[in-house]
């Protein structure tokens, strides 16, 4: 696993340094993307070949074994086989049918997560008006976390994420049926992707421009409830009404992860510290570009249900459909920052720090989640 680690670090930093090279390059479509390309492949190969001690692999592998690529299945959307959703078995049996190798499953899945993902964030950042975009820079925050640890965890959510980020894209282009197809693909692949619904709801309703002050004061709420809640009132309505919800959306088996709120003691944890800590920097990231601000908006939706749903266990599998675009907040304000000088010191600078941080608070969290 230590290797793993390193490994997953070094492809970070590479990528990293790559997309401080990749401003540089201009009118060279062809070599950026030969660029991306090798970037993802090499990922790709990382998460394919990742220990198996990593959680849920040999569940995975398992499915993978028993899925015969010659056998119809039938479909229904809104059941399972083999623990899967519909949309995610024939993914599977498609990628067996072309080589019956876990490895290769591994290494498609994740290339064709990374991919859309990136695809999808060019598309919503050119739609807030920022045209320079370093791919690398946003793979590295992307793999950092988000895209590791649902590439090589909770897989099927990690391309429902995706397919909802690219969802968004369509919206802003004004695509309406390719962006009901990419919520329809999302939640054959994963029926939280309901919550990719919530986005796009928040993207379209929180236009208004919000002052910036009232943004501190909004981050600040949930770390004074983390850091002073002791009657647990919020978790409680939600132990009350949760599971009904869970049982109408026909995902029952989440109703194993709610806690017994009697048991629970809620404060500061390093989670809660690092959502609302990254959601600071991104305000602070956010100066560069009004139109970032939209996504600003989509995070701190994020940071409420985080709070709503701290019983459950796997809470983040919730709010990450929200937290997951702060990877885009962070590479759009990269690109607008790297031009601009503020006094004796270059902004760029000051912006380059701050996605380090958010990088570094990225891989921590990721390593302690797989320890």
């Amino acid at each position: 696993m230590e290797y793993f680690e390193l490994y997953l670090t070094m492809m970070v930093i590479i990528s990293w340094l790559t997309g401080a090279f990749f401003l540089k390059i201009r009118g060279s479509c062809h070599l950026k993307n030969i660029i991306n390309f090798i970037l993802l492949f090499l990922y790709s190969l990382l998460i394919a070949f990742r220990p198996q001690t990593v959680a849920d692999t040999k569940s995975y592998n398992q499915v993978f074994w028993m899925i015969d690529p010659n056998h119809n299945y039938g479909f229904r959307p809104f059941e399972e086989i083999f623990g899967v959703e519909y949309g995610f078995l024939y993914f599977m049996k498609w990628i067996k049918w072309l080589w019956d190798d876990v490895h290769f499953f591994y290494f498609v899945l994740t290339f064709t997560t990374a991919a859309l993902f990136l695809y999808g964030s060019k598309k919503i950042l050119k739609g807030q008006g920022i045209e320079r975009i370093s791919e690398p820079i946003i793979l590295s925050i992307y793999m950092s976390y988000y895209g590791t640890y649902y590439s090589a965890i909770a897989i099927r959510q990690g391309i429902a994420l995706s397919l909802g980020v690219l969802a968004l894209a369509f919206l802003i282009e004004k695509k309406y049926l390719k962006m009901t197809g990419a919520l329809v693909a999302a939640f054959l692949f994963h029926r939280l992707a309901v919550l990719n619904g919530g986005v796009i709801l928040v993207f379209l309703v929180l236009k208004k421009e919000i002052p910036y002050k009232f943004y501190a004061f909004l981050f600040t709420l949930p770390f004074l409830y983390f850091l002073f809640n002791t009657d647990n009132w919020i978790q409680r309505t939600v132990l009350y009404y949760v599971p009904a919800i869970l049982r109408m959306l026909r995902i029952s088996n989440y109703i194993g992860w709610l806690e017994d709120y009697t048991t629970l003691e809620i404060g500061l944890s390093y989670t809660s510290l690092y959502i609302c800590g990254v959601g600071g920097l991104l305000v602070l990231l956010s100066l560069t570009k009004p139109g970032l601000k939209r996504l600003l908006n989509i995070y701190l939706i994020g940071i409420a249900v985080n709070i709503v749903f701290l019983i459950m266990s796997g809470a983040s599998r919730v709010y990450d459909f929200f937290t997951i675009y702060s990877v885009l907040i962070a590479g759009g304000a990269y690109t607008k920052w790297s031009r601009k000088r503020n006094g004796l010191f270059r902004v760029k600078d000051l912006n380059n720090i701050i996605i380090l941080l958010i990088i570094i608070c990225n891989l921590i969290l990721f390593f302690n989640i797989i320890k």
